[in-house]
């Protein structure tokens, strides 16, 4: 089993000490943007992953959870739909900040419709955290922070 990725444009490039990174990707029924920046500290003939900083952002719009699920080995939880998300990665790898949005106008958890669930994810690094959550099933809406 695969995910059809359609086509994907990848242009990698340096800036003094940054790897630059950008690519784009647009398949039957979704997309994908991705781009960033990994700047290593000195010079060095190898440069150093673990002593770099991430600046890293991209998006997914339309992504189907009914073929990713079982991809990432959580297809019991039963959650189909087509998912938009959004996020960043800013810091070093020992301590990075990443920021999420997600939204899924129109899914399912199990047989049960959804609706529109939404929401925002961060980390400082040490704990996670989910703001801003809205949704549920037709008769029984949340809200949460």
């Amino acid at each position: 089993m695969g995910y059809p990725l359609g086509s994907i444009d990848a242009t990698f490039s340096n800036r003094g000490n940054a790897l630059l990174a950008s690519v784009h990707q647009r398949g039957p029924a979704d997309s994908a943007d991705f781009s960033g920046s990994v700047v290593f500290p000195g010079r060095a003939n190898v440069p150093d992953l673990s002593r770099a900083f991430y600046d890293i952002s991209g998006s997914a719009t339309g992504v189907d959870l009914g073929i990713v699920m079982p991809l990432i080995r959580h297809e019991d939880i039963g959650l189909t739909g087509r998912l938009d998300i959004a996020g960043s990665l800013r810091g070093h790898l020992d301590r990075p900040s990443p920021v999420a949005t997600f939204s899924l106008p129109d899914g399912h958890l199990g047989k049960l419709p959804t609706t529109a669930l939404s929401g925002a994810r961060d980390s400082d690094g040490k704990r996670f955290g989910v703001s801003d959550a809205t949704g549920g099933i037709p008769f029984l809406p949340a809200r949460g922070s």
